[in-house]
């Protein structure tokens, strides 16, 4: 397995897909010193982060990861003496480690903003939230690299973007987020950074003290582990049965 995710590292090397890992995380930081002042320079940017340009990181990521075969025919893959399982498994890890690593880029922006500017959250905190974002969206990467394969990147990435802002700013405070995944982060981040899915601090919305209940994390964690374990293995035997174009 550890060479099959080194060999898609490989691929994937002086692409796009590489370097949008550290692109977004700069570009949510940038236009959040730009926009905001002290404290909510760090509020903000979290904000835009989980509701809009994480998911459309995992877009492209999952995507590039995908392209790279589909560029010279899965016939090909199916050839190698590694069942296409496995394989499919190893890409969807691949893009796991990304994902954590542009969480990483972001969480080290953070909390250089917070020494910048007024701190809204300690280091703790940023830790925190940045681990509990990277799980609760890890489903995400073996859904989008499916769907592009079915049906493009262009459309993966309009999906996953309108879905999750959707569905985090309609039902992440609903009592049914459960049964919707794509609604699932922004409730848990309410419960770690104090902030409403519209940004604003839950001590500034009348009844909204409620959202920061720390009781949701582990059933959100737990929900979207067995998620994404549950979608790499049903899009690995889609994957299985993919026939060359």
């Amino acid at each position: 397995m550890l060479q099959i995710i080194k060999s898609e590292h490989l691929k994937l090397k002086r692409t796009f897909s590489l370097k949008i890992l550290f692109l977004m995380p700069v570009i949510t930081a940038v236009v959040g010193i730009i926009l905001m002042t002290g404290s909510y320079v760090q509020t903000s940017s979290y904000n835009w982060w989980y509701t809009m340009l994480l998911q459309a990181t995992i877009a492209i990521i999952s995507s590039g990861i995908v392209q790279k075969d589909s560029k010279i025919g899965y016939r090909a893959i199916m050839g190698f003496p590694i069942k296409p399982e496995k394989i499919w498994t190893g890409k969807a890890l691949t893009g796991l480690i990304l994902l954590a690593f542009t969480n990483f880029i972001f969480l080290v922006l953070m909390a250089v903003i917070g020494l910048v500017f007024e701190p809204d959250f300690t280091i703790t905190t940023c830790i925190l939230a940045s681990v509990i974002i990277t799980i609760a969206f890890a489903w995400q990467v073996p859904l989008c690299m499916f769907l592009t394969a079915k049906i493009g990147m262009f459309a993966t990435l309009l999906i996953n973007i309108v879905l999750s802002f959707v569905c985090i700013a309609m039902l992440s405070t609903k009592a049914g987020l459960w049964a919707v995944p794509y609604a699932i982060p922004g409730r848990l981040m309410a419960a770690v950074l104090k902030i409403h899915p519209n940004g604003i601090p839950l001590e500034n919305i009348e009844g909204a003290a409620a959202l920061g209940n720390t009781n949701v994390i582990l059933p959100g964690i737990v929900i979207s582990v067995v998620l994404c374990i549950a979608l790499i293995l049903i899009t690995g035997a889609a994957f299985k049965n993919q026939e060359a174009k």
